[in-house]
């Protein structure tokens, strides 16, 4: 190992001070390697992502990383429940099909609707919705870094979560539609019978006006308000639009139990593609400061342009998936 190190890496006599690693023929091979690497990375976008294949993956991963963030916030987690599923999954499959992206579909029908459809008897609701995302972590990056999504994610009165998402075409563009709801479940009391309904003793309060089921205040432009329908007693709590949002990237993967190399690159492939990138690199970063400052007085201008010409090589790699991933997306 050391003999490998000292061959690529360090300049010395016995490699003419020219380490392998900076020479063209394993120049080339480096490039072959960040070719492959793109290659995975566009096809997971152009052709893995418009199959089923990936779906039942991305909502369990979504799942995951909404509970990370609650729990993070020293918040309890969130259990799924069957009914939120599918009420999000007739939302998601209605996007889908029709070609819409909204909390509200184009004949008026709100996201309580998809609850009421699905059986789901709730004292409080919110609906997060996302649309042309590649990697599954960017879908909750996008919704933190928003105020009005954030706090249906860190939302004290939720208990419950189901997530689901369907293809289909968005502006002209084959896409994933992406439905997160979230509820806390009325308590029918047994004195009452079937027609009592009792909210358990967890549950969040009515706010005056002004202010939301978590008491931050409510404006005109973040909620559409908190409103009792005394006849059902359930709490609405709906976030209307906003823009898409411009993501970073926290350089950071939820992990899963046992979740081998390519489930992970299923669910987040810009981010595997980049760390590979990055790594890569890191090891010629490391190898051409070593030519450049161990045998300072023993230069080759051409093995240091190698390097250079890699590093923006890997580089534009880098900032190609981000372009691709990042560009339209958008959550409401």
């Amino acid at each position: 190992m050391k003999i490998i190190l000292k061959k690529y890496f360090i300049p010395h006599e016995g490699n003419e001070y020219k380490p392998h690693l900076l020479r063209w023929e394993v120049l080339l091979v480096l490039v072959s390697i960040v070719l492959g690497i793109e290659l995975l990375f566009l096809g997971q976008v152009f052709i893995i992502k418009n199959t089923t294949w990936l779906a039942d993956v991305l909502e369990s991963v979504l799942i995951d990383q909404t509970n990370v963030e609650r729990q993070e916030a020293g918040l309890y987690g969130l259990q799924v429940n069957e009914l939120l599923q599918e009420a999000a999954r007739m939302k998601a499959e209605d996007m889908a099909e029709r070609g819409y992206f909204a909390h509200t579909t184009p004949d008026g029908k709100t996201p309580w609707y998809w609850l009421e459809e699905a059986g789901y008897v709730f004292a409080a609701a919110g609906e997060n919705l996302a649309v042309n995302f590649v990697d599954s972590e960017d879908v909750t990056e996008a919704w933190m870094n928003s105020p009005k999504h954030k706090d249906n994610i860190l939302g004290r009165g939720f208990t419950e979560i189901g997530i689901a998402t369907a293809k289909g075409v968005y502006k002209g563009r084959e896409t994933t539609f992406v439905v997160q709801f979230f509820g806390r479940p009325m308590v029918r009391s047994a004195a009452a019978g079937t027609t009592g309904i009792q909210r358990p003793s967890s549950a969040v309060p009515t706010e005056p006006a002004g202010e939301d089921a978590t008491g931050n205040e409510v404006s005109d432009t973040s909620v559409a308000g908190a409103e009792v329908d005394e006849a059902h007693e359930e709490l609405y709590i709906e976030t209307q639009m906003s823009e898409a949002i411009p993501l970073a990237g926290r350089g950071t993967a939820v992990a899963q139990e046992q979740a081998g190399f390519w489930e992970e690159f299923r669910t987040h492939p810009r981010f595997i593609s980049n760390l590979f990138l990055a790594t890569l690199a890191t090891i010629i970063l490391l190898a051409l400061l070593l030519k450049i400052f161990v045998a300072i007085r023993i230069q080759h201008p051409p093995l240091i342009v190698n390097g250079v010409l890699m590093l923006l090589i890997v580089a534009s790699a880098i900032w190609f998936n981000q372009y691709l991933s990042l560009t339209n997306v958008a959550v409401v």
